[in-house]
């Protein structure tokens, strides 16, 4: 695994997932409903939160499009569709995917530092 390529995926995952928030919020501002919590009719507030969450992926997918020039040929190959489509649906992910990919790098990088550890010691060994 490349981690020069790991990161900058992460990035252009992080950029994507932020521009497309924005305009998921730039939406909802031009629609006062959507903003304003119904606690009073849970059918309406089941609604509007479906709405969000729809608007939220189609955000996120047309961002995706939107920037898909922009995206590094050397990590991704952007000629399919299918590869823009599956960027813009992880950019909609939000703090949870977020959260799952910062854990997932930090255990990665616990492994490369204990594996160069156990290298250190068996060229130590080797020199005595």
């Amino acid at each position: 695994m490349d981690l020069d390529k790991v990161i900058a995926f992460v990035t252009l995952l992080l950029t994507l997932s932020t521009a497309s928030e924005k305009l998921v919020e730039i939406v909802k501002n031009l629609f006062p409903f959507l903003m304003e919590k119904d606690l009073t009719n849970s059918r309406r507030e089941s609604r509007r939160c479906a709405t969000i969450h729809l608007l939220t992926v189609l955000a996120g997918i047309a961002t995706a499009f939107l920037s898909r020039s922009a995206f590094p040929q050397e990590i991704l190959d952007t000629s399919k569709d299918s590869t823009v489509v599956g960027l813009g649906l992880l950019a909609s992910g939000g703090s949870s995917l977020w959260n799952s990919l910062l854990s997932y790098l930090l255990k990665v990088k616990d492994i490369k530092s204990l594996d160069l550890e156990e290298r250190q010691k068996l060229v130590e060994e080797t020199k005595k």
